[in-house]
């Protein structure tokens, strides 16, 4: 619900409040941009993925494999 200033209160969810940033960089990391939708849930396999270890429990993201091709 938008304030009379023009932002939202704390209590409100927006679309822009999930926009952020993915950035990985380091040894064996791909260089380049990904344009397509990443989820917050993607971010905990990808992680994973990278240090070849078992996905978190109950995971529901999918790791973004642009990185490592």
């Amino acid at each position: 619900m938008a304030n009379q200033t023009g932002g939202t209160t704390h209590g409100t969810w927006a679309p822009y409040d999930s926009h952020i940033p993915f950035v990985l960089m380091g040894w064996n990391i791909k260089p380049g941009k990904n344009y397509n939708q990443i989820y917050m849930t993607d971010i905990a396999p990808t992680i994973a993925a990278l240090l070849k270890i078992e996905e978190p429990n109950g995971n529901i993201g999918k790791p973004v494999v642009e990185v490592f091709n």
